[in-house]
């Protein structure tokens, strides 16, 4: 049986999620900042607060790509790549990204996941409210994290959100 949820506001998680919402768009900073320092055209980045992770391919350099390891993560063995990694959590430091987490972990650390053989389902308004749809009782598996709410308010604020970005 489907079952609809919304994030319920005033809550830790609820704070967590909007924290990093409101963070999330000083990334774009920090990859500006690192494309300078390698005097590259960054578009892309893992958004980790302690390690750098790049996609080589977007690199042109080749000594900027033999920084990186097979995964794209910063090496730490050379002179220059210890460099980076300093230059880099400064960046971090300065856009006031230290205490960032992404949004799978802000999920983890509060419940609200599924396990096997469950479904979860969810999206995102302009707001940062987060709509959810599962076959189990989020609310109960989160401890009130979320609120039960019906189908039609789920689908109603979902068109709502849609005519919003049109």
């Amino acid at each position: 049986m489907r079952q609809f949820f919304k994030i319920k506001p005033g809550t830790k998680y609820d704070q967590a999620i909007k924290k990093h919402f409101a963070q999330k768009p000083r990334w774009s900073n920090v990859m500006k900042k690192v494309g300078e320092l390698l005097g590259e055209n960054i578009t892309s980045m893992g958004l980790c607060r302690d390690q750098l992770w790049l996609d080589s391919a977007q690199l042109n350099n080749q000594e900027n790509k033999k920084l990186l390891n097979k995964v794209g993560e910063l090496k730490v063995n050379t002179k220059r790549a210890k460099e980076v990694l300093e230059q880099y959590k400064k960046f971090i430091l300065e856009e006031e990204l230290d205490d960032f987490e992404e949004l799978r972990v802000i999920n983890f650390i509060y419940g609200v996941n599924r396990v096997a053989g469950q479904e979860l389902s969810y999206y995102i308004t302009q707001d940062f409210d987060i709509y959810y749809e599962t076959d189990f009782d989020l609310a109960q598996k989160t401890s009130g994290l979320v609120v039960p709410i019906t189908e039609i308010e789920y689908q109603e604020k979902y068109l709502e959100e849609l005519k919003k970005s049109s």
